[in-house]
């Protein structure tokens, strides 16, 4: 399995009909947490399904051609956005919001900075790294969070330490 942030398919909404195909090609695209999982700020788990009787190599390299294939129409997708003058709005307000919020919960956050992370991508937002962004995304996970704290955590004390992470990354 490998995990692709797609929101141009997502926002086109051509997702569903990408996936009915994947599957009668042996894959699967689940959300990001897996088997009956949502998409969380439109990043998705691509699977492959058939892997009786393949090698580890030969499941790899179908894995990585299906995955190439995704990316290319998740780009053409992408330009398309690029010029979209709501989604440059889109991907400013989240980025207001991350800036300044005092609490954040998960699914928030995940929404807001699958946003921030497609125009760190088209250059929308010059200021930022696809690192900077990959890495608040790992780090402002529940479980991150919590580790980080070093003890157990509300939800409530969860989200006000992740608001505050996220106001000082960015």
């Amino acid at each position: 399995s490998l995990m692709m942030h797609l929101p141009g398919l997502q926002e086109s909404g051509v997702l569903a009909r990408i996936n009915a195909n994947l599957n009668k090609l042996g894959f699967v695209l689940r959300g990001m947490y897996g088997e009956g999982s949502q998409a969380a700020g439109a990043v998705y788990q691509l699977s492959n399904q058939v892997t009786l009787g393949l090698s580890e190599k030969d499941a790899l390299e179908n894995l990585t051609g299906m995955a190439r294939q995704i990316i290319r129409q998740e780009r053409e997708a992408r330009k398309q956005l690029r010029e979209d003058i709501t989604v440059q709005d889109k991907v400013a307000r989240a980025l207001g919001i991350l800036g300044s919020a005092r609490m954040l919960s998960s699914s928030e956050f995940m929404e807001l900075i699958s946003s921030v992370r497609l125009g760190v991508a088209e250059q929308m937002c010059k200021d930022l790294s696809l690192d900077t962004v990959n890495a608040l995304m790992i780090e402002a996970q529940p479980a991150s969070v919590s580790s980080a704290a070093g003890h157990s955590l509300t939800p409530q004390e969860r989200d006000i330490r992740r608001a505050d992470l996220v106001r000082q990354v960015l």
